[in-house]
């Protein structure tokens, strides 16, 4: 199965599942994808279970943006240059300000608190690849 049927597999399966803090927020959503991607990576699915937990790991590493950048263990690359399944930081609502979702071509999925949502990609702040070319 290529990666372009396999992320089409993976959002159809989490279409009208509920947004939680707990189990279900954008990275969960974001890290599920990746360990799906890379099985072998070695990446922590682990994360905070509330708004408040979210909030201080995101203030212990700065920002979002530095949070994603350790938890997957490789640096950003400019959105512009992001493939499919790759990982992307979008401005968001809210009181983190950002959120992470995977590309999907020219528009980013992201999972908030209104379910699945797609974001221009131009609006993307930076992206982080996974998987290589498949």
């Amino acid at each position: 199965m290529n990666r372009a049927h396999a992320f089409e597999e993976y959002i159809d399966g989490r279409r009208g599942l509920p947004f939680d803090w707990g189990a279900r927020n954008c990275c969960h959503f974001m890290l599920e994808w990746v360990l799906l991607v890379e099985p072998a990576s070695g990446i922590s699915a682990k994360q905070p279970r509330s708004l408040a937990g979210s909030l201080r790991y995101v203030r212990k590493h700065g920002s979002l943006r530095a949070a994603v950048t350790e938890r997957l263990g490789r640096e950003p690359i400019d959105a512009r240059l992001a493939s499919v399944g790759d990982i992307v930081l979008c401005p968001a609502p809210g009181e983190i300000g950002e959120a992470v979702g995977i590309c999907n071509g020219r528009t980013a999925v992201l999972l908030s608190e209104a379910g699945l949502c797609f974001h221009d990609m131009s609006t993307a702040l930076c992206a982080w690849p996974v998987g290589g070319d498949s």
